[in-house]
């Protein structure tokens, strides 16, 4: 019991001086972020799958897993969320061309809906205009339309096989 001292070299572009530095550990056990374990980085997206990061941090803290900070679970969901971003194309066409109608699929339904969600978007400095005494906004909360739609493969008695969620851009 009691502190242990861990030794973490880090490593720069050779010649650029402030560029992003990076620990070899952390790269080659795939860490998240400033070295959250992939496992543990998909815990705690998952949980924000099912509410806010508060609520996350709430459920975790009453289930006594995940014992971390409401900050701790906004900056892994950003992570994970840019992280299959930068993917999420190319993973999408591979699942769909890898896909195999069920032999038993006799009819296709779509569905298609929208809501009106809550978006951060970044303010440009004509639209922040004077504010007495507070600090200037850095992002607006904008209310935008979120579309989604899906695809269910059917059965001949009409019980649904399969339902594929389809990607839309709003």
């Amino acid at each position: 019991m009691g502190a242990v001292r861990v030794t973490r070299t880090l490593y720069r572009a050779q010649g650029q001086r402030n560029a992003k530095t990076v620990h070899a550990v952390s790269l080659r056990s795939g860490a998240v972020v400033d070295g959250w374990l992939p496992a543990t980085a998909q815990a705690m997206a998952h949980q924000l799958q099912q509410g806010t990061a508060r609520e996350a941090e709430l459920t975790a803290r009453q289930l006594g897993r995940l014992p971390y900070s409401r900050a701790s679970f906004a900056s892994i969901g950003q992570e994970v969320g840019r992280q299959y971003t930068s993917v999420r194309t190319d993973l999408e066409e591979s699942l769909i061309e890898e896909y195999v109608v069920p032999a038993n699929a006799a009819s296709v339904s779509v569905a298609l809906d929208r809501v009106s969600v809550p978006r951060e978007e970044a303010v440009t400095v004509e639209e922040r205009g004077p504010q007495s005494g507070t600090s200037p906004r850095k992002v607006w909360r904008q209310f935008r339309m979120a579309y989604c739609a899906t695809l269910t493969l059917h059965d001949r008695k009409g019980e649904a096989l399969h339902t594929i969620p389809l990607r839309t851009d709003a």
